[in-house]
């Protein structure tokens, strides 16, 4: 006479596999947001780098003299044949919006650029109040996410 084997798994068995694939599925919630996040990031500080020049031939086609500028005075018409590509873009598919500012005040929600002309980064760059006055220099400040008052990449010509 044969003996019979169990067929199929034991109840301990499914658990551990099941247990197994949720810890796989929970790291790839959490780390693929963040690796997306850091890329946007990446892109929008290339995005700074690339409008250093932009601002300087923008400044010296002498149309900076004839615009209003400030903190809440959205430029981006302004300095559309500056802009390092067409469309410029925000990695979230939205346009950015450029303000050139004469002050310390840079706009720090998404899709917004802060140019300011006799202006360099200070340190920490974690306070609202983060360009200070130096005179020829361009500094502009790109929001990174997450959009807060903390999260910022400012890039100035000063150490050029």
């Amino acid at each position: 006479m044969k003996k019979l084997m169990p067929k199929g798994f034991a109840i301990i068995e499914v658990v551990i596999v099941l247990v197994v694939g949720a810890v796989i599925m929970l790291t790839v919630f959490l780390i693929v947001p963040q690796l997306q996040r850091s890329s946007r990031n990446s892109l929008r500080q290339r995005d700074a780098k690339s409008l250093i020049t932009s601002a300087y031939e923008f400044r010296d086609s002498g149309k900076l003299s004839g615009i209003a500028i400030g903190p809440n005075v959205n430029n981006t018409d302004a300095f559309t044949d500056y802009l390092p590509r067409t469309p410029f873009n925000d990695p979230n598919g939205n346009a950015y919006k450029i303000f050139i500012t004469n002050n310390n005040v840079s706009r720090n929600t998404a899709g917004n650029i802060t140019i300011g002309f006799n202006r360099a980064c200070s340190a920490p760059i974690s306070t609202s109040q983060n360009l200070t006055e130096s005179s020829g220099n361009v500094a502009i400040v790109v929001p990174l996410e997450p959009f807060g008052n903390i999260n910022r990449f400012c890039i100035d010509d000063a150490g050029e």
